[in-house]
């Protein structure tokens, strides 16, 4: 299901049930808006065998479901397992001169291609110069303009925008599987943003509780706030989240201390143990080094460098990684 981007959904239904198909389409907007589930929803159209597309109940749509459709081939730039390679993308060409196995259409879904070295993003545009009849690529970016500009000239542009606060809460009451008040509380503080509105739901289900590392640091605990991101190591997607929970307890700590009142993240304990250790301009500098550590995670730093780094930045002066 698509939530808000009431005309992304219409230029979808035209595409699919109206045989107004272009080869290839850029789904571009900020992290956590559903871009990667918009061009599966959009390929389960393309392929359905429905009269309304996507129908949901014929058989390409439930080989869909199950991930086993021979037609859709996937490839993303995630920072776990970047498989934006050349090598990749050249057999993506090759397959392309093999017709469908199932119906008249095969689909390549290429995420977070703004990820592409150029070797790789060359391959691609030779690809979306002659495509075939028979293939659709729908590719996602975090930015359009990050994206080279001949990719981009050779598809149709679909922007992505956050959506409503109250269908945010409801989605997020959906897929977080939590009370209607929870969900409210989370859509206020994410923007619309559904992706970022579960990552703020996430730290009750984290391995390390993020109040109890704000309590660590405030007693100078540096050996246990080491130990529990060592914890966090080995999945980047959970160690993300923890950072984010992170990030919103020295918000809420330093707009608290500055004399606001409204609360991001909700943990009273965790924003008072803060402002009971650190002035607003040290709780700003460690807001700081959060955010750095999330673009340098984000950008496949080392881990445990990383995690060894934080904890020194957050406990003393910040140092040079």
């Amino acid at each position: 299901m698509i939530y808000g981007n009431a005309s992304v959904v219409e230029l979808i239904d035209r595409a699919a049930n109206g045989d107004r198909l272009c080869h290839a389409y850029l789904f571009y907007g900020e992290k956590g808006l559903g871009k990667k589930a918009i061009a599966a929803y959009f390929a389960k159209a393309i392929l359905c065998g429905g009269k309304k597309r996507p129908c949901g109940v014929c058989p390409s749509c439930k080989k869909i479901e199950a991930g086993a459709h021979p037609d859709i081939t996937c490839l993303s730039g995630t920072a776990d397992k970047n498989e934006l390679t050349v090598a990749n993308v050249r057999k993506l060409k090759a397959d392309a001169a093999v017709y469908p196995n199932d119906g008249d259409k095969k689909v390549y879904i290429i995420s977070d291609c703004q990820k592409m070295q150029a070797p790789a993003a060359n391959a691609l545009l030779k690809l979306l110069e002659e495509p075939p009849e028979h293939l659709v690529i729908l590719l996602t970016a975090d930015d359009r303009g990050h994206v080279l500009p001949t990719i981009l000239s050779r598809c149709i542009p679909v922007g992505i925008f956050p959506v409503g606060e109250d269908e945010c809460a409801r989605a997020l009451e959906v897929l977080g599987g939590v009370s209607s008040e929870v969900s409210r509380k989370a859509s206020a503080a994410c923007g619309g943003n559904i992706g970022k509105g579960l990552a703020l739901l996430a730290p009750e289900c984290l391995p390390v509780s993020p109040d109890d590392f704000c309590l660590m640091l405030s007693k100078h605990q540096e050996y246990g706030m080491l130990a529990s991101l060592n914890k966090l190591s080995n999945d980047k997607q959970v160690y993300r989240a923890f950072l984010e929970a992170l990030f919103e307890r020295f918000r809420d700590a330093a707009v608290l201390k500055s004399g606001g009142k409204r609360l991001l993240a909700g943990s009273k304990d965790a924003a008072a143990a803060l402002i009971g250790s650190f002035t607003t301009k040290q709780l700003l500098e460690k807001i700081r080094v959060l955010s750095r550590a999330m673009k340098d995670l984000d950008a496949n730093a080392n881990v445990p460098v990383l995690s060894a780094w934080i904890t020194s930045s957050l406990v003393g002066a910040p140092v040079k990684n």
